[in-house]
């Protein structure tokens, strides 16, 4: 059964009535809730799963088995975009809970984007969005951008 995200197409249509009195965010309805098999969602979600506790138990090394070798990354605070996972991991962010997970997916390319939550200070929630590529057998994190609010 498809999931629906009420708030994110709100959301949307909010942003895109503000742009264009114009135009019909009715249009973008199937695209905002295509359906991805229960599988695939599970994958990622288990991919991410695996990231934030990698990141809570500090093992670079696992890491580094979940991001794609042309990985990037924008941080909040960073004065630069990582653009390798040698650079991200040297520069790992401080540890972070998401919620309201929303997983889309079409092919081999995943977006995610979710409410994030980080131990220190838990009061600046944020946002998370991440990229995924699917190699055939398991997906890896190609891009992930974190903002937290001030």
């Amino acid at each position: 059964m498809m999931k629906e995200y009420p708030w994110i197409l709100l959301n949307i249509r909010n942003l895109w009535t503000r742009r264009d009195r114009n135009h019909n965010p009715e249009r973008f309805r199937y695209v905002l809730t295509m359906a991805i098999s229960r599988q695939t969602e599970e994958q990622i979600l288990e991919i991410l799963a695996r990231f934030t506790d990698a990141l809570h138990s500090g093992e670079p090394g696992s890491i580094v088995t979940l991001i794609d070798p042309d990985f990037s990354a924008v941080l909040p605070g960073a004065p630069v975009r990582y653009a390798s996972p040698s650079e991200f991991i040297g520069n790992l962010p401080a540890p972070f809970a998401l919620d309201r997970v929303v997983v889309r997916a079409e092919g081999t390319v995943a977006w995610v984007i979710a409410r994030l939550f980080p131990e220190d200070p838990p009061e600046r929630a944020g946002w998370f969005s991440a990229v995924l590529r699917g190699t055939g057998h398991t997906w890896v994190i190609a891009q992930i951008h974190l903002s937290l609010s001030d």
